[in-house]
């Protein structure tokens, strides 16, 4: 059996497989590893700030590291996105679970902001 799925339960309807999301996203609400990410989430839109009205004026090498921060800043904003939405789905009874999962709705692309992900997680 896949990695990802467990089998949970023992009801009327037979086992119900569940996904195991500690493989790839975090154990539960309270994985350290969540606040680690929203941490560098933070530090990661704050470097790339740094770039704003520069981009043009980047040798080759520079931009580089500047894509590779941004793949990164998208990377684990998916990550935790990806995370709170399928814990959410199956939780869906928990109020916990619920705030936390509309606390990582991205934010509309507004007119004038440079980066729409990185006010996603402050």
């Amino acid at each position: 059996m896949d990695k990802t799925f467990k089998v949970l339960g023992n009801g009327s309807s037979g086992n119900l497989p569940a996904w195991d999301l500690s493989v790839a996203f975090y154990s539960d609400l309270k994985d350290p590893q969540i606040e680690e990410d929203k941490k560098t989430l933070k530090k990661l839109a704050k470097e790339i700030s740094l770039y704003r009205d520069e981009i043009v004026y980047l040798e080759p090498y520079e931009l580089s590291i500047l894509l590779r921060k941004y793949e990164s800043l998208i990377e684990l904003s998916r990550k935790l996105s990806y995370f709170a939405h399928l814990y959410s789905d199956t939780h869906k009874t928990d109020e916990e679970v619920s705030m936390f999962r509309s606390k990582k709705k991205p934010p509309r692309k507004t007119r004038g902001s440079s980066y729409a992900a990185i006010s996603l997680y402050h």
